[in-house]
């Protein structure tokens, strides 16, 4: 159980709800499935960090593997006495994979900067994207209502 609450933990310590929001934010003007990559990354990514900070917690990466396997079957079983279809199972807690994230926490023995920096470059690329495809629109808006105030 100290496991869960260590992952927990450092969940609220990164902020990762307020992360969330503003990355929610900021790729308002995305396309749904640009946003929707964007944000399963996001998650994917702090999953791992919050794994990673209960593994180093508690000293035993391979715990913290075993626990996220122990969950995801505990969802699966609660996934199948509601009825949800078949082909609905997916082996993850909160649409996170446990595949990626045991076999991360296996085969990595440091920190996951690199993934979090790889989403922060990501966000900038899309914003600069954004950036050029709003910007026609905009600045004739712009021009349009600055000739309505003018006359």
């Amino acid at each position: 159980m100290d496991i869960v609450l260590y992952h927990e933990r450092s969940h609220a310590n990164r902020f990762d709800g307020i992360g969330m929001f503003i990355l929610q934010i900021l790729t308002v003007p995305f396309l749904p499935r640009a946003k929707a990559g964007l944000t399963e990354e996001f998650l994917l990514s702090a999953e791992f960090e919050c794994d990673r900070f209960a593994a180093e917690q508690c000293g035993d990466g391979l715990a913290v593997a075993d626990m996220l396997v122990k969950l995801g079957r505990i969802r699966l079983g609660e996934m199948m006495e509601i009825g949800a279809r078949e082909d609905t199972y997916v082996f993850s807690v909160f649409g996170q994979s446990i595949e990626r994230r045991v076999a991360w926490l296996i085969n990595t023995p440091g920190s996951s900067e690199q993934g979090l920096s790889e989403i922060i470059e990501r966000l900038i690329c899309y914003t600069v994207i954004a950036a050029f495809i709003l910007a026609e629109p905009i600045h004739h808006a712009l021009e349009k209502a600055l000739g309505y105030l003018l006359k």
